[in-house]
């Protein structure tokens, strides 16, 4: 059986004290992970999950209500399990807890409880024999990522689950597999400085919104982005994205998301990507000092990418460094 773990920061842990260590020892089943830490399932679940369907899993984990979101946009879980369903994989959906919601009791677990069927599992940590005899804090290490004692726990739970799954009948189920549009991953290593802009050449093919998503690099020389979306030369929005955070005192890969662009009719459009001179840092404290801030300066303000994401009803005709 082949397995995909998707999801956020608890499933990127690395080491002991992370429950895919002990995954990867585990002989009876073929299991990969794509981790995106930092992130939520209306980010990154949705804006990468064409990396799960390349692997061509036969099920999907999906790791989702570790972070703090209390609630899901509407929708978003239905969402998923349609783009899974169509490409005939099984969505098996985990429930670990935080502390601040140690039953899986949030807006969020009600809303992928609610979507449970014979065709989307559904797997609650807390009502397991794996959790029993051990308090929270005796499993994690901080509101919700685990230690040492809680990570082979973890393992343990989902390879029984695992064990549990009868994908000959999950094949065999007659479900809509209706034709669910899945975001553009458009793979590229980018630099975004004051000599290079990036431009996206999109065609529209109905009215929708546009989401767009960047993998990046961020940290000290984080810039402001400037965002400029142009169609038939005319300019229909103007904004900015600081993608700078609290946690901006040292260099880390990052899904952001940009603002989304609303209601964008039929058409060809152009965004161009450039930074801003404004300090990012004017409104932001980061939680540590700056290591090198002055090596930080002199390096100047830049964004390297790796991928982007894109959704809604649209192609994407060109992707260039200007």
């Amino acid at each position: 059986m082949k397995v995909v773990i998707y999801g956020a920061s608890v499933t990127a842990q690395k080491n002991k004290d992370g429950f895919f260590h002990y995954l990867e020892e585990n002989s009876e089943f073929e299991i990969t992970r794509i981790p995106f830490g930092a992130s939520h399932l209306q980010f990154a679940g949705i804006a990468m999950i064409s990396k799960v369907i390349e692997q061509q899993p036969e099920v999907c984990i999906l790791d989702w209500v570790t972070p703090s979101t209390k609630v899901f946009p509407m929708g978003v879980v239905e969402r998923i399990n349609r783009i899974l369903h169509q490409n005939n994989i099984l969505p098996v959906w985990v429930l670990f807890p935080r502390t601040d919601d140690p039953k899986c009791e949030r807006e969020c677990c009600k809303q992928i409880i609610a979507t449970e069927s014979d065709t989307v599992l559904v797997r609650n940590f807390t009502r397991s024999r794996f959790s029993q005899g051990h308090e929270l804090s005796d499993i994690l290490r901080d509101a919700v990522h685990t230690n040492k004692l809680g990570a082979p726990l973890y393992a343990e739970y989902i390879v029984d689950s695992l064990k549990q799954l009868d994908l000959t009948k999950f094949m065999n189920l007659s479900f809509s597999r209706e034709h669910e549009s899945v975001p553009i991953v458009l793979r590229n290593e980018l630099k975004i400085d004051t000599d290079n802009k990036l431009s996206l050449d999109l065609v529209i093919l109905e009215e929708s919104d546009i989401n767009i998503y960047m993998f990046c690099n961020i940290g000290p020389t984080s810039p402001i982005l400037n965002l400029t979306l142009v169609k038939d030369d005319n300019v229909v929005f103007i904004g900015q994205r600081n993608i700078v955070d609290p946690w901006c005192y040292y260099y880390r890969d990052m899904l952001i998301n940009l603002p989304t662009f609303k209601n964008l009719k039929m058409g060809k459009y152009k965004l161009i990507i450039s930074i801003s001179d404004d300090d990012p840092f004017d409104k932001v404290n980061t939680l540590k000092p700056i290591e090198n801030d002055s090596s930080s300066k002199e390096l100047g303000r830049f964004l390297k990418t790796y991928e982007i994401s894109i959704d809604g009803n649209l192609k994407v005709e060109m992707l260039n460094e200007l």
